[in-house]
């Protein structure tokens, strides 16, 4: 899953420059720009074809909704096996259904490890990669600031893992037993936030989701909420 992400990432990088060197040869009216008044439309009839889609990055930090959640465990970046920053990632497209609706598709990942106490051996630490479909309706400011609205579900895949070194009496490592455990679960969420052109077609995007996730029972072995609120910056480069 991880190389899958690495060539996700390097794949929204070339899409950036190849927005970027579109951008400083045409310099296009947004799709999504507010439209008051019907003779402030361009002349031709790109302007309903530009900006129909983009492509955005994020980073985001979760604060978990269940106390027993956060109390035992806490948040891990999911690659290089990296103790900071405690945030997680996202990738996604988006698609301007009309100048105030859009349509997002995005798939993320996160980390979990046990907080682990001294003199212990043992890992264990839970990867979530969410898959979150979002309806979203935006407000046009002007001088390129949107406030937007939205909602949406999501499909979510957990792995429980757990690694543990085994030792002889003199307290030398034998082996690393590992074991692990998929859960498979569901959410919904709600999200807000506000956008801000930084230059020609990028926007920076910072807003807040409240995100409930169901992955089973407690009660039968499951995961329960491993949802709650967090916060992201996202940037965003349009097409």
């Amino acid at each position: 899953m991880r190389h899958i992400f690495a060539v996700l990432t390097l794949t929204y990088l070339f899409t950036l420059n190849i927005g970027l060197s579109v951008a400083q040869k045409q310099n296009p009216t947004p799709h999504n720009e507010f439209v008051t008044d019907s003779t402030s439309l361009p002349n031709d009839s790109s302007f309903e074809t530009t900006y129909s889609f983009g492509l955005y990055s994020s980073i985001f930090y979760l604060i978990p909704q269940k106390s027993n959640f956060r109390d035992n465990y806490e948040s891990r970046f999911p690659f290089f096996n990296s103790d900071f920053p405690p945030i997680g990632t996202e990738l996604g497209m988006v698609y301007c259904l009309t100048h105030s609706i859009d349509l997002m598709i995005d798939i993320g990942v996160r980390n979990h490890v046990l907080k682990e106490d001294l003199g212990t051996s043992a890992t264990i630490s839970l990867h979530v990669f969410p898959i979150s479909i979002m309806g979203r309706h935006a407000w046009r400011l002007g001088g390129g600031e949107i406030a937007y609205l939205g909602v949406g579900a999501a499909g979510y895949w957990a792995r429980f893992a757990s690694e543990m070194i085994t030792t002889d009496l003199r307290s030398e490592p034998l082996r690393i037993l590992k074991v692990a455990q998929n859960y498979f679960g569901f959410g919904l969420l709600g999200e807000m936030g506000f956008m801000y052109k930084i230059f020609r077609n990028n926007y920076l995007d910072l807003g807040i989701r409240y995100d409930f996730t169901r992955i089973g029972n407690p009660q039968t072995g499951g995961l329960g909420n491993i949802g709650g609120i967090r916060f992201h910056l996202r940037v965003v480069t349009y097409f």
